[in-house]
């Protein structure tokens, strides 16, 4: 922004704009007006923003007209944008295109148009907000974005509006990358637990048969050598049962919410819900400048064998740009007084906030079934020897089963 300012500002780019009355575009176009603070960590799409015009714009120059120009924000301020000035106009045409990273789906586009003064600080004329969740994926959408001031009381004003086109793609190069860490993290966390059995060995015609002769693999796999009697590592993990199967699967259906608080100063709010149950955790998207917003989105999320807290937390804020988010009210949900497989309708004031939310919940799953079956069932027979063959003193006696599923999502 120095640098963009110094060379609007310089005495050779004052005298030819007042000669010519006209910014040369050719030379403004070769500068890069895209730039970054600080890159996120993995960034899952891309935002394309076609500025094409603005039109009917507020005059801030004595002479009637302003000399406008557009900055872009995503959400967090990770990635930015600065388009070129346009002189005397109040119907300035742009065309020009940004790239903007953007990290998920529910972040927010802050677009803000000023006008450039070469002396003194520039005069804010409007802005406007685009939630990236309204936008389609993998296809170009052309808006009409009307623009309004915050810090003027009345919101009927007319400060204008723009013309934009978005397109929003996934960024395939980081998806495979992350795939590609996570794989790797898992390995890590394999070798890990390896480490606790150091008498392992292996002799297993199954397995060699299986891998490459020479294989790192194979020669890893040769130092491993299953004896319970010696180490006690491998008796107590193989008698206690894991604790982080999922058996049941809780599905939530977010409707709406009514009568929310006002946290913003137009009297509105920009309200978005988190789901947490023990580790897992679920967002919704923003529905900006409302008090009764309409989500309906869905979400599922896994129950665990032995997990202690059967709660379901519901929690509202208000998406802020400038500052941190506000609480808005929260819900609980005790989920073990829900039945298994029915739909509940959950309809309830929030806790320490005005309004109320309406969700539904389904719980789903096999575990009631389990539970239930008496001594001789078939069912239960089944799962206990399904569960002995694959124990771990038969680790490697069923190699021929063990493989890699591979899911990638391209469209929802």
């Amino acid at each position: 922004e120095d640098a963009l300012q110094e060379h609007y500002s310089s005495p050779e780019k004052e005298k030819s704009s007042k000669a010519a009355k006209s910014v040369d575009r050719t030379s403004e176009h070769t500068m890069k007006r895209s730039f970054s603070q600080l890159e996120p960590d993995t960034c899952r799409y891309i935002l394309t923003v076609h500025l094409k015009s603005g039109h009917n714009l507020t005059a801030k120059d004595s002479n009637g007209l302003s000399d406008p120009y557009v900055k872009l924000k995503l959400a967090g301020g990770f990635s930015k944008a600065k388009s070129a000035v346009v002189y005397k106009s109040l119907d300035p045409i742009w065309n020009e295109t940004f790239t903007l990273k953007a990290q998920a789906l529910d972040d927010g586009l802050l677009i803000r148009v000023f006008d450039k003064d070469l002396v003194g600080k520039d005069d804010f004329m409007g802005r406007c907000v685009v939630q990236l969740g309204s936008l389609p994926m993998n296809s170009t959408i052309e808006k009409r974005l009307s623009l309004e001031n915050p810090e003027h009381g009345d919101m009927s004003e007319d400060y204008g509006y723009l013309v934009c086109e978005f397109t929003v793609n996934s960024n395939e190069k980081e998806e495979e990358e992350g795939e590609q860490v996570d794989m790797r993290q898992k390995l890590k966390k394999t070798r890990r637990r390896a480490s606790l059995f150091p008498s392992f060995q292996v002799s297993s015609p199954q397995l060699s048969s299986s891998m490459p002769s020479g294989s790192n693999v194979q020669r890893r796999l040769t130092r491993i050598h299953l004896d319970e009697a010696d180490n006690p590592h491998l008796q107590k993990f193989a008698c206690s049962p894991s604790s982080n199967v999922a058996n049941s699967i809780l599905s939530i259906t977010l409707l709406s919410g009514s009568d929310l608080s006002a946290m913003d100063d137009n009297g509105l709010s920009d309200p978005y819900v988190k789901f947490r149950m023990g580790t897992e955790k679920r967002k919704s998207r923003v529905i900006t400048k409302t008090l009764n917003p309409e989500w309906k989105e869905k979400f599922e999320m896994r129950m665990m064998d032995g997990q202690g807290d059967t709660s379901l937390s519901v929690s509202v804020f208000d998406r802020d740009y400038a500052s941190k988010d506000d609480f808005m009210g929260s819900v609980e949900v005790d989920l073990a007084e829900l039945e298994h497989d029915r739909t509940h309708t959950i309809d309830r004031p929030l806790q320490d906030g005005d309004g109320r939310i309406l969700f539904l919940l389904t719980i789903t799953g096999m575990k009631d079934d389990v539970d239930g079956a008496e001594e001789g069932d078939p069912l239960l027979l089944h799962r206990s020897s399904v569960k002995d063959s694959y124990s771990l003193k038969n680790t490697l006696t069923r190699m021929d089963d063990i493989g890699i599923l591979m899911v990638k999502v391209v469209r929802a």
